[in-house]
């Protein structure tokens, strides 16, 4: 990953139940629409096809983890000039271990 800079993902929730993710995302943010907000700890944007995330999903315990969602469905990114930033806009601010 090229950047480290904390981002707000917001993933549509019907991929999540589609591809069996409801444990992974189970505790995270949610859209009114009931789409999942990851707060990524890094992003990478390069790929074509895909949105590469790191983020500290609640059900395991500390533990980040690597996902790579299709761009067609994500469908919105809150990009952070600064990591410390991300409370100010109601996402939780994770330190990494």
């Amino acid at each position: 990953m090229a950047k480290k800079n904390a981002a707000g993902v917001t993933v549509r929730s019907e991929w999540i139940g589609r591809n069996g993710f409801d444990s992974l995302f189970k505790g995270v943010s949610a859209t009114s629409s009931g789409n999942a907000v990851i707060t990524a700890s890094d992003h990478n944007l390069e790929d074509y096809s895909f949105v590469e995330v790191e983020f500290y999903p609640p059900s395991l315990n500390g533990h980040w983890i690597r996902l790579f969602i299709p761009r067609a469905e994500v469908e919105a990114i809150v990009i952070l000039e600064k990591n410390k930033d991300a409370s100010l806009l109601g996402f939780k601010e994770r330190k990494r271990f």
